[in-house]
């Protein structure tokens, strides 16, 4: 095998690790914001009394 197929190669399993990557990443936050969005509650607001 030439040193061009080999590094043909490489390329070629960069690319799909880093579509794998990027998947799983996008998956990742996609799913936490589904989440988060249902658990997301109201601030607590506090009503300071007035100093008079």
């Amino acid at each position: 095998m030439s040193l061009s197929i080999i590094k043909e190669k490489f390329k070629e399993q960069y690319f799909r690790i880093g579509i794998i990557i990027f998947l799983t990443s996008l998956l990742s936050f996609g799913i936490g914001y589904l989440i988060g969005r249902d658990w997301h509650h109201a601030p607590i607001i506090v009503n300071v009394a007035d100093k008079q």
